[in-house]
Order: C-alpha cells, then structure tokens, then sequence
C-alpha cells in the first residue's frame, strides 16, 4: 500500500485484503509428536521454524537463502553457549534442483549444533499442525516475506520473534503479539530468544494475544467478505469497506499497554 502511494496511486483505487489460511487447522495444545518423533526431551525447550528452504540467490547478491537459515542455525548456537537446554528444530525440505544447498545447511547445522539443531525434512500440512505446538519459541527472519512464517506459530500460540521486514511487523508487534528484530543479525536474534525465555509469561500472554489476532486477520469468511465488499464498492458504489489494522484490532481487544519492560531490542537499523 505504502509503496502504490509513493508511486503516485490514489488512496481511492488502493485497497487491502489479507490472504487466508485453515486457522481451524491449527490448535495452541501441545500434542508432543515433534518431541516423540525428533527424540527431544519433554524438559527441553525447542526453537526453531518451519519453512521451505530457498537456496541465494546469487544474481541478487544474496550469500544466504531467503529464509536465512544460516542466521537462524548460528544464533541457536550463541543461545546454546548460555542455555544447554535449548534445542533447535528446523522443519522443511527444499526443491529437487536445490539439494545441494540443504545439504550444506544440515552440515552446518550438525557443526554448530553438537547434535542438537535438527533437520528433519519435509512435513505434510498435518505434521505441521502437530508439531507447532511443541515449539517454545519460533523465530522467522527472512530477507524479504510478506506475512508468512509467523501466521502458523502464532494460530499455535508459540511466542514468535520475526524480522523487521515486510509484512511481519503488521502481525508481529513488538510489546503486543511477539518480538522484531533487524535481519541478518544473528547475535540480535539470540538476544531475542534469550530474552523470550528469560520472560516466558509474558511472551506467552503475547502469544495468545498473536492468536487472537491472527484467527481473525486470517479468517477465510472475514477476508472473502472483505473481498467481495471490494467489489461492490467499486461496481455499484456501495460504501467502501474498512480496511483491516492489527494495531487498531489489538487495542480494542485487549490491553491497550505494550509490555515495554520485555520489548527491550529496537537497538540498530535493519542490514538487508
């Protein structure tokens, strides 16, 4: 919206609908079928994501994947050196041509992880559903994203840490649903991580709060009727529909306070 604006677009021809996703898929009770599948503790806490994996794309001067993998593996490995009870769990396979990098991704992993920052491919839509869950923190910072990657964990009430980029921070806001953090800044991330488990009640509550936010934002029937008022807005000139805001949407639902005291990392620019 911001960008068709800069480029000169009138307001009156703009407008915003937010794609849809089985929300009803999607449950906040821990299931335990990652833990028994992966063998992980039922004690030990799991952070991680679950994301295809996109190989650089080097004609763009990309040295990571899109989903920054990489930035994702080493901050595990800095919250690791303070927290031996952490373990990280990162679901997804990639496209046949691009094997070779996820092989390059398990062998890093495997190296800064002692055994304990997993790769277990790919999972159906079901595995997925079962297994959010079992995370206790999810972390997505991509180098570019509209709103995914931190719709499924919040519909799962995982406390969720995201990129400042793109469409995450409209789902993302700090103090209220989860935790930014600038993009490929690892030791920011494990910061973020550290933090989420340092304050764990309160990022819960954010969680729940994402949840909340997210069934809505989300919904098939809110986002196809939105739709649909579109369009008769501009073929029979019926009033036009109120677009959606998650900040209005989380002030007048619930407390209107952002929790400062756990929102601590607005501390350097995003470095794309």
């Amino acid at each position: 919206m911001q960008l068709y604006q800069k480029a000169g677009i009138a307001i009156s021809r703009l407008f915003l609908s937010y794609y849809t996703t089985d929300t009803t898929l999607f449950s906040s009770s821990r299931t335990g079928y990652l833990r028994q599948k992966l063998q992980i503790p039922d004690n030990a806490l799991v952070v991680g994501n679950i994301n295809l994996i996109y190989p650089p794309k080097r004609y763009l001067g990309h040295t990571v994947g899109l989903k920054c993998h990489e930035d994702i593996i080493e901050a595990i490995r800095i919250v690791r050196q303070k927290r031996n009870d952490v373990w990280g769990v990162l679901v997804g396979g990639t496209f046949e041509a691009s094997q070779s990098y996820e092989r390059k991704l398990r062998t890093l992993a495997k190296q800064k992880g002692d055994g304990k920052i997993l790769m277990p491919g790919h999972f159906n839509s079901q595995e997925v559903a079962s297994s959010w869950p079992d995370f206790d923190c999810a972390v997505h910072v991509p180098l570019s994203e509209n709103c995914g990657g931190v719709v499924e964990p919040l519909l799962s009430g995982v406390p969720t840490v995201a990129g400042d980029v793109g469409g995450l921070p409209e789902v993302v806001r700090p103090g209220f649903t989860g935790e930014l953090v600038p993009i490929r800044r690892p030791d920011l991330l494990a910061k973020a991580v550290l933090n989420v488990f340092d304050h764990y009640d309160e990022f819960q509550q954010m969680a729940e709060s994402g949840r909340q936010l997210a069934n809505v934002m989300f919904d098939p029937e809110r986002c196809s009727t939105e739709v649909l008022s579109i369009y008769r807005h501009l073929l029979f000139e019926e009033p036009r529909p109120d677009t959606f805001h998650s900040g209005q949407f989380l002030i007048s639902n619930q407390d209107p306070t952002p929790r400062e005291a756990v929102s601590t990392l607005r501390l350097a620019p995003s470095i794309h």
